[in-house]
């Protein structure tokens, strides 16, 4: 999957995974949500997490993985950053 992220000079990548719909996840699932933060990151682009069902909330608490991902309860919470905005101030 992070081949998809691949970095395209001069961009940033707003990358927003919703996992409302989602009915199972491990702790590899987990694995990978984190791999993919950290990747997106390192390339200086945005990842947020929607949260999920609770029971998959549980899997990335008990993995710790919750701590390394940006959570948000729903997309409309995610605000683009102020740069963005087209009356930011400098």
């Amino acid at each position: 999957m992070a081949d998809d992220l691949k970095p395209e000079p001069g961009t940033v990548r707003h990358v927003v995974l919703d996992l409302r719909g989602l009915t199972f996840m491990d702790a590899q699932g987990a694995h990978e949500l984190v791999k993919q933060a950290d990747f997106a990151r390192e390339n200086h682009h945005n990842f947020a997490v929607v949260k999920g069902r609770e029971d998959i909330q549980r899997v990335l608490e008990l993995t710790a993985a919750e701590r390394r991902l940006v959570l948000v309860d729903e997309p409309e919470d995610l605000a683009p950053p102020q740069a963005l905005h087209a009356d930011a101030q400098p």
